[in-house]
């Protein structure tokens, strides 16, 4: 029986070491096509797809964004910049920078954007300083947009030689299964609206007013702003930005009185010289009550109800001498 089992086992071995033998040659004869090394390249080194959105290099949109001129400053759009300091290098709407020893040492503007003018100079000197240091503003052209990168080419597979590891050729598990695309990001929330963005405007556009059409002192309007909680305008700080939301509604009511005032005042001023006095007389309105200036342009707000009596008083006065009627007093507006 042992002589048997052994045979059995001898036959056996013979058997699998001729099957193997012939597998060798087999392959020998047949090829790289026959491998199984062959059948791994052409299941794994498929030529990658043609999709230039995915290829490193691809060409982007072009830009349109040009280059933006940096020399020139204008002080209209930087003088309300939220820490932007003014150095005197910007153009003012006279058209120039800041003047040394024309325009005041701190570099302070006027809300419309001009330097203010030092004391003791003369308006012919003053004008001459502005003519000869205007300047003229030229845009730069835009620079030329940059040429697209070419696309870089793909790199080819490698054959890798010996015998392939186990599992070559059995796709990874979940291979071919597309990834679902990320959520979009939710939009950013939009910036809370300023409740007093447009009554702000409005009371610029006021300002605007008062100093174009009204001759009001651009200072003493800044110091009518102060007085309702304003910073002082110096370096670009300051101002009617500075005027808390709050106080937005008063100043509006105190510069609509003082622009009334004016109105009124310049309507008596009227009625005394028709009666035939002349300037001198309204110069000596100004002079008996110590208002420091003849021109109405330049009393404060806090001063111009007073002015106002003065006047008002005057004009009766003449008003009773010629036998006219009197001009009767108006209520004081409020603000003033």
């Amino acid at each position: 029986m042992q002589t048997l089992a052994l045979a059995t086992l001898a036959r056996a071995i013979a058997s699998a070491l001729s099957t193997f033998a012939l597998t060798l040659e087999g392959e020998g004869e047949g090829g790289a096509a026959n491998s199984p090394l062959n059948t791994a390249v052409t299941a794994t080194g498929a030529a990658p797809s043609d999709s230039s959105a995915n290829v490193v290099g691809a060409p982007q949109a072009e830009s349109t964004t040009g280059a933006t001129s940096g020399d020139v400053v204008m002080l209209k759009d930087v003088a309300n910049v939220e820490g932007y300091k003014v150095t005197g290098a910007e153009i003012d709407e006279n058209g120039c920078p800041w003047i040394d020893g024309i325009n005041t040492k701190n570099k302070g503007f006027k809300v419309n954007f001009v330097w203010k003018r030092t004391t003791g100079i003369t308006d012919d000197a003053y004008q001459a300083a502005i003519e000869t240091a205007r300047v003229t503003v030229t845009p730069t052209a835009p620079a030329a947009p940059t040429a697209p990168t070419a696309p870089t080419a793909p790199t080819a597979p490698t054959a890798t030689a010996g015998i392939p590891a186990a599992g070559a050729g059995i796709p990874a598990a979940g291979a071919g299964i597309p990834t679902p695309a990320a959520p979009a990001a939710a939009p950013a929330a939009a910036p809370a609206a300023d409740p007093f963005a447009e009554k702000r405007a409005e009371v610029q556009e006021l300002c605007n007013t008062a100093y174009h059409e009204y001759a009001l002192n651009g200072d003493a309007i800044t110091d009518l702003m102060v007085a309702h909680g304003a910073q002082p305008v110096g370096n670009g700080e300051g101002g009617l930005k500075t005027l808390p939301d709050a106080n937005l509604r008063g100043f509006e009511t105190s510069l609509t009185s003082w622009m009334e005032l004016s109105r009124v005042i310049s309507g008596l001023v009227t009625t005394i010289l028709g009666c035939g006095c002349d300037k001198s007389h309204i110069d000596g309105v100004y002079t008996s009550n110590n208002f420091g200036t003849t021109d109405m342009a330049d009393v404060p707000a806090n001063e111009m109800w007073r002015l106002y009596e003065a006047m008002h008083s005057y004009c009766n006065t003449i008003e009773t001498h010629f036998s006219k009627p009197v001009t009767i007093v108006m209520p004081r507006p409020a603000g003033i």
